[in-house]
């Protein structure tokens, strides 16, 4: 037994909030850049239109590099809602750049992607990425993915309150001590 003192469950709340909010602002920054290069990858395709002739191509590298180099990401967007549900490995750091890089790439081609399950990815593997280095406990993880759920959610389409109900639902954190760095 460890004679270390335990910190208050104020301050452990406080220190989640504080995660939370980095997490949060993380996220943010990643989604803009997201939406950001999304407009660019949709203006640069329409101004080019020879450029959906490279569709079967872009399908192959970006296929390739999930099939060979995706690990653990290649579980999308459940594998995060997963973590958040009961921790097990943690969202892996790699998720993020591919997930961007994928979807920039199939979009300047033409491809039908989709920006939301690549915006939760991205704020899944951002924050547990972060929360790793900060060497946050499983709960704490568990509950700042949710969080970026949240985040990520509302920033894509650009409603807040609705990435925290969108959280909630999905991650059954039906908890008091995961509303507050949820929102």
């Amino acid at each position: 037994m460890s004679s270390a003192p335990r910190p208050s469950r104020t301050f452990a709340t406080l220190r989640l909030l504080l995660f939370a909010a980095i997490g949060g602002a993380l996220t943010g920054l990643i989604s803009y850049a997201f939406l950001r290069s999304l407009d660019w990858a949709t203006r640069t395709r329409l101004a080019h239109e020879w450029l959906v002739w490279l569709l079967p191509l872009c399908g192959l590298v970006v296929g390739g590099a999930y099939f060979y180099k995706g690990g653990r990401a290649k579980g999308g967007t459940p594998a995060v809602i997963e973590q958040a549900n009961v921790f097990t490995h943690g969202v892996p750091a790699r998720m993020a750049p591919m997930i961007f890089g994928g979807s920039i790439a199939g979009h300047v081609v033409g491809a039908s992607v989709g920006r939301e399950g690549a915006a939760l990815q991205m704020a899944g593997s951002v924050t547990d990425t972060a929360a790793t280095v900060a060497r946050l406990s499983h709960d704490d993880r568990r509950t700042l993915i949710a969080a970026s759920l949240a985040g990520g959610w509302g920033a894509v389409f650009g409603v807040p309150f609705t990435g925290i109900v969108f959280a909630l639902q999905m991650t059954r954190h039906h908890r008091w001590r995961a509303l507050a760095p949820t929102a």
